[in-house]
């Protein structure tokens, strides 16, 4: 099947509707690279990557193994050349940079990496194996894995497949039509949104999930840039809960959305504080001790936007300054 769409995709005609029957955003072609296709359809690939056997040597048939066709169609070669390299892909294994395949044998299947031509030249020839390296890499146990439909809470628009592992690491299913069928197989089983307790924070999983662009084809082969820490991005709103309730004091000059008219009070203070003094300068004794007053309330009504304290839970005054700004 890779090897004819590599087949098919050589012309502009037949790529644009292979893109449009598999939804394809990203790539203006099929991925050349057997893994790349792999991992269109397999969530987690490479989850398990630190635990890879060993290259070891091993004759693989190639009815089991993506490989590629870019450049070039096997049916080109004359018969004398294509003997003598179907021979020599049959018996010689070479160096690791000559033939490299990664073995999924939870899969069933091999991934050519170095090598990824002659598999479709194997192929067309009905040779029965190729002499390659081989490295062993397996998949999470499927009982790991639990494919999450989309949700159907009332105003939901979300039509997302998930696949979580672990109950705790999330990735986007971009093909679930052929995904799906194949975890089936694999042993996977599917759920609905409100079965999985850590999927409960609904919003902000899609808020994390479109800011991130996990919805996306991802070129990536690091798994983590792929995925959705669910535990992360709980403790993260957690955090922001606590802070949020967390009680704090604020001045009155500072409560939001009302906000104290500094200058005017300055003004009035400065004013009377001009009056008490005069009133301090008169010979009289009556009018020494109403300037005294006046002076008092001046001074009171400077230092009581300091002194005034009001205590509350943060979220209120964050509400308030984000309106007023």
């Amino acid at each position: 099947m890779k090897v004819s769409l590599d087949y098919m995709c050589r012309g502009s005609g037949t790529l644009q509707v292979h893109n449009e029957a598999t939804s394809s955003q990203q790539y203006n072609q099929v991925p050349a690279h057997p893994e790349e296709f792999l991992r269109l359809i397999v969530p987690f690939l490479n989850w398990e990557q630190a635990h890879e056997s060993r290259p070891f040597q091993a004759f693989v048939n190639p009815s089991y193994t993506l490989g590629a066709n870019i450049g070039g169609y096997p049916e080109d070669l004359s018969d004398t050349e294509a003997t003598v390299r179907a021979e020599r892909y049959a018996r010689v294994f070479g160096s690791i940079d000559d033939a490299h395949y990664t073995w999924y044998p939870d899969l069933g299947l091999f991934a050519a990496g170095e090598g990824k031509h002659r598999v479709a030249f194997m192929l067309h020839h009905r040779q029965p194996a190729i002499a390659t390296w081989v490295s062993e890499q397996k998949l999470p146990c499927a009982d790991r894995f639990a494919i999450v439909r989309p949700p159907r809470t009332s105003g939901s628009a979300e039509r997302e497949w998930l696949i979580i592992l672990d109950r705790r690491y999330a990735q986007v299913l971009r093909r679930p039509h052929i995904s799906r069928p194949l975890l089936a197989a694999y042993g996977v089983r599917e759920y609905d949104w409100s079965e999985i307790k850590e999927l409960s924070a609904e919003r902000e999983i899609w808020t994390a999930i479109y800011s991130r662009g996990l919805h996306l084809e991802q070129s990536s082969r690091d798994e983590m840039k792929r995925t959705l820490d669910l535990r992360e991005l709980a403790e993260a709103s957690r955090k922001v809960a606590d802070e949020s309730a967390e009680q704090v004091e604020w001045r009155i000059d500072q409560v939001a959305p009302l906000r104290l008219k500094v200058k005017r009070m300055i003004c009035q203070i400065a004013a009377m504080g001009l009056v008490g003094g005069l009133c301090l300068l008169l010979p009289s004794d009556e009018l020494r001790s109403i300037g005294v007053g006046i002076l008092g309330v001046a001074v009171g009504l400077l230092s009581s936007p300091i002194l005034l304290r009001l205590r509350g839970p943060r979220r209120f005054m964050i509400k308030y300054d984000n309106r007023a700004g």
